[in-house]
């Protein structure tokens, strides 16, 4: 009987194994690689679609240089625009005339309009794709100045063949350049539900600037600035014509005001001073990114340069390695580029007094000297201590300016000094009815950064340069 009992139990257990009724087949899915979110004009919502096309993916051979086709000369990826009330039913819709079903789990980045952030309905999309199976809790979140529908048709990549490969690579470059931030979907809906930490987003826009005539293109101020995101190897490819740009509209000439450094007082400006849009340059691929926006809430209160992206990332612990322009301190006019990597992560204290939040924060850095355009010797043990403290001076004043605007101009703890708050309360009911969140425009910042220089580069003394006029300046 016994013998009876495991041998029906074996084959009712064999029938659950073998069923596959839910499968789905490779070959009947389109996947999508990345989702635009505008208002709509004829109803609430206008969902853009970024599909991946297997065959021009498949077919590549190599390089992967061909402007995004296929090696059958086919496009590597396709466009489509559908106007729906919610996002979940313009999947149905477009499901309608797409040959394959959607398939949302590789799905990269969701980008967000700029005006869609402002109305504070984010959440209610934000929502739907927490809950979702097919939206992985990794994907980037990305606000864009302008529409996402231009956004998504401005990707464009010469140097990979999958635009996936471009998303991914694109959204993490913040490790080697400290100008964009790190926003996935799952951290973003956790800090939007916190009570003492406010959401961030990484900041996109489209690229419709050329260099000034006779100016040579691919960034500005000095030789040895970092700066530019995306496929930055062919930043010079367009030459700066005045033909309309693949992404929509006609290139226009940079224009100083359009950067954040004469706000900072500097007659060049540096790397980090620009917001995605405005990255003075040329090339293919008009979608960049630089910056973050601002939430309070859903809502998106403002927007912050590449320098700011640095900042956050310094204060949070985030930051790992980037090259940062700093003035010269003693040669005016000049600058120092230093490869930076933060040593250790940040200490972060938070006291309150008077019922007032006062936050202690102290930064520490590494640097390896990269470049001295006025080849002054601060090889030297003497002469070093003067960058140093020129750096800590630069990066303490960049760091306070940025805090004071989360206090003073957007209200919002970004950075989540509230975490560490919270343990000063006995209770949660303590914490609650503290309010951080309202307290923390009035929170003051008590900031201290040391920055170490551990190697001159492959330079160990620098020497004056000389010419039928005599040695120039030290």
């Amino acid at each position: 009987m016994r013998r009876i009992v495991a041998v029906m139990l074996l084959l009712v257990l064999c029938c659950g194994l073998a069923g596959c009724y839910d499968a789905k087949e490779v070959d009947d899915l389109a996947y999508v690689l990345a989702v635009g979110l505008d208002k709509g004009q004829t109803n609430e919502l206008k969902v853009t679609m970024q599909l991946a096309v297997p065959n021009a993916l498949g077919g590549g051979g190599g390089g992967g240089v061909s402007g995004g086709s296929g090696g059958g000369g086919g496009k590597s990826s396709s466009i489509i625009t559908v106007e729906a009330p919610t996002l979940t039913s313009s999947l149905n819709m477009a499901n309608n005339f797409l040959s394959r079903r959607l398939e949302l789990s590789h799905a990269e980045v969701a980008v967000f309009s700029e005006d869609l952030a402002k109305s504070g309905t984010i959440e209610e999309y934000l929502r739907g794709m927490i809950r979702s199976r097919e939206f992985r809790p990794t994907i980037n979140l990305v606000v864009c100045k302008g529409s996402a529908e231009e956004y998504l048709k401005s990707i464009k990549p010469t140097l990979d063949l999958d635009p996936a490969k471009y998303y991914e690579l694109t959204f993490s470059a913040y490790r080697y350049t400290g100008l964009s931030i790190r926003s996935q979907l799952e951290e973003f809906y956790a800090d939007m539900e916190s009570s003492g930490v406010q959401p961030v987003a990484v900041l996109a826009g489209v690229n419709k600037s050329k260099p000034p005539k006779g100016a040579q293109s691919g960034g500005s101020g000095k030789g040895d600035q970092s700066g530019g995101s995306g496929d930055s190897a062919q930043g010079d490819q367009s030459g700066g014509s005045g033909k309309e740009s693949q992404a929509g509209g006609p290139q226009q000439e940079a224009k100083p005001e359009e950067s954040t450094g004469q706000s900072k007082g500097r007659p060049q400006p540096f790397e980090g001073d620009y917001e995605a849009g405005s990255i003075p340059r040329t090339g293919d691929v008009k979608g960049e990114i630089e910056g973050l926006a601002v939430f309070d809430g859903a809502r998106m209160v403002g927007e912050m340069d590449g320098e700011a992206a640095t900042d956050y990332l310094l204060v949070n612990g985030d930051f790992h390695t980037a090259y940062k322009t700093f003035a010269d301190p003693e040669v005016t006019g000049t600058y120092v580029v230093l490869d930076v990597s933060q040593k250790s992560k940040p200490v972060r204290r938070v006291k309150i007094v008077d019922d007032k939040p006062q936050i202690t924060v102290q930064i520490a850095v590494d640097a390896d000297i990269q470049t001295i355009q006025s080849g002054y010797n601060y090889e030297d043990t003497k002469q070093l201590p003067i960058l140093e403290q020129a750096a800590e001076t630069q990066l303490k004043d960049e760091i306070v300016r940025f805090l004071g605007r989360t206090t003073g101009e957007f209200h919002s703890d970004i950075c989540g000094f509230g975490d560490h708050a919270r343990g000063l309360f006995l209770t949660w009911k303590d914490w609650d009815d503290y309010h951080w969140l309202q307290r923390y425009k009035d929170a003051t910042f008590d900031v201290g950064v040391k920055v170490r220089i551990r190697r001159p580069g492959m330079i160990l003394r620098s020497e004056p340069m000389e010419s039928s006029g005599g040695a120039s300046r030290r």
